[in-house]
């Protein structure tokens, strides 16, 4: 049994007649019972209802999300951490959206009170978020190897962000349970940490007035393929320093493996996106 905290929470949701779902690990919570996190997606137009319902069930709101783009409840029980990140209008992983709340929750299905992703959107969602350089939880690697038959259609949802290619030596380092290859401060040397750093305050300052969207590709990128990015008014930055990270909403990881089409689907991807630094 789910615990009743995590429980509680979405049955609310169900209540105030909000359209919800788990995003991931149903089966190991119905097992376990416990995470010290959850996350949730629902229509951006109903996070005024869903933070009153956090209040009424005594969650308190984090304040780390300055962009508006998930809600964070969080509690605890004795020295037990609880914690629900609700995704808004898209799914999230390493601040990247990637896919619509409206498709998820369209496709999404009924276990007995509680709604859950679509075995191919749960298996898409796992792909993404495995993209944060760090190993993925075992209880995810066992998850991912189960819904393996459905690599075909997670490849057609993340067609916009990434190639075939990609999506399959994503999903077996996944299920291999290997750490993706992302840039690391040690490859950088201290030249490059100190150039990347500079940029730090700059977007700290963006941070402290206005919620930043910023996009980095890498310093590896042709010049050609980057001058795309920029003819498309993104103010682009260079940089390879995953410090850079904790102050970006967007993250775009590009190289010179990246054909014109790929950079487009970028472009694309961010259309509509406001306050791109």
């Amino acid at each position: 049994m789910i615990a009743k905290k995590y429980s509680d929470f979405m049955k609310g949701l169900n209540k105030i007649k909000i359209e919800w779902c788990l995003i991931k690990d149903y089966d190991y919570l119905l097992r376990t019972g416990y995470d010290n996190e959850i996350d949730l997606i629902a229509h951006g137009k109903d996070r005024d209802k869903i933070r009153k319902l956090g209040r009424s069930l005594g969650w308190n709101e984090s304040a780390l999300n300055s962009a508006n783009t998930h809600l964070i409840f969080w509690k605890f029980e004795g020295l037990k951490p609880f914690r629900i990140d609700v995704h808004l209008d898209k799914a999230l992983a390493t601040a990247v959206p990637w896919l619509k709340a409206k498709d998820i929750l369209r496709d999404k299905l009924k276990k007995g009170e509680l709604w859950i992703a679509s075995p191919k959107y749960e298996l898409a969602l796992l792909i993404m978020g495995s993209l944060r350089g760090r190993k993925p939880k075992p209880w995810r690697i066992k998850r991912a190897k189960e819904l393996i038959c459905y690599l075909n259609e997670a490849k057609h949802l993340l067609v916009t962000h990434l190639t075939n290619t990609q999506v399959e030596k994503y999903s077996e380092y996944l299920i291999k349970g290997k750490i993706m290859s992302l840039s690391r401060l040690k490859r950088l040397g201290l030249v490059g940490i100190v150039r990347n750093m500079i940029l730090l305050p700059q977007l700290s300052i963006c941070r402290i007035f206005k919620p930043a969207k910023v996009v980095f590709v890498s310093n590896k990128l042709e010049k050609q393929l980057f001058n795309l990015l920029v003819n498309a008014k993104l103010n682009v930055k260079k940089a390879n320093n995953p410090i850079l990270r904790w102050f970006s909403d967007v993250i775009i990881k590009i190289n010179n493996k990246n054909n014109e089409t790929d950079i487009k689907k970028v472009i694309s991807n961010l259309n509509g996106e406001n306050d791109v630094y």
